[in-house]
């Protein structure tokens, strides 16, 4: 296995990527490519400790399909319940909603599997209902990244370029409305934008 040249780090931890036997050791995909096949590793890095410590790890059940990605996760057992997997799975949450493409995240764990379920949940992953797979009964979680909001960005934007407007103009009322309108169409065309995206990679309509 080797590292791949890719990371998610925060302050004290590292999401890390591993290339394993299912993703050849010569491959020149890009990182953004190959993450679906790495084995993700969780590394804490204690202040107090020259070395760091793998705590867990994060998989994705295969590439991601009409934007959402599945992932199971891991922490090992004396590293539970000390809030460790909701911080991975928000790092790795935020990195996925970044990239553009995916706008919803799976999880599936065992019946009354509580460390786990409390992780998904801190993270802000909502329960959506229990399956039974080959007799095992597992409960589904998920998380779908919220809708683009640059109207009120861009009316702000307006407001603050349309009183600047109005100052150089002598006339702050025909300066603000200016500016509120260019900042409301400009923040409804993006916003447009990123629905159509949406919906034309997840083929659903929102």
């Amino acid at each position: 296995m080797k590292k791949h040249g890719f990371s998610i780090k925060s302050d004290n931890m590292e999401i890390i990527p591993v290339l394993g036997e299912h993703s050849p050791e010569g491959s020149d995909a890009p990182a953004k490519d190959a993450i679906w096949d790495a084995d993700w590793k969780i590394i804490y890095h204690d202040p107090g400790e020259i070395n760091s410590t793998e705590i867990g790890h994060i998989r994705f059940e295969g590439k991601p399909m009409l934007g959402k990605a599945v992932i199971s996760f891991s922490v090992i057992e004396r590293y539970r319940n000390m809030g460790y997997a909701s911080r991975a799975l928000k790092m790795m949450r935020d990195h996925l909603f970044w990239r553009g493409d995916i706008f919803e995240i799976e999880s599936r764990v065992t019946l009354e599997n509580d460390p786990a379920i409390h992780a998904l949940t801190n993270a802000g992953f909502v329960y959506r209902g229990v399956e039974n797979c080959d007799g095992v009964k597992t409960e589904t979680y998920s998380i779908t990244k919220p809708k683009t909001a640059w109207s009120g960005l861009y009316l702000f934007i307006g407001l603050i370029a349309g009183l600047a407007l109005g100052i150089l103009m002598a006339n702050l009322i025909i300066g603000l409305v200016a500016g509120v309108i260019v900042g409301l169409v400009t923040g409804a065309l993006l916003d447009s934008k990123n629905l159509k995206k949406r919906e034309d990679i997840t083929g659903r309509k929102e």
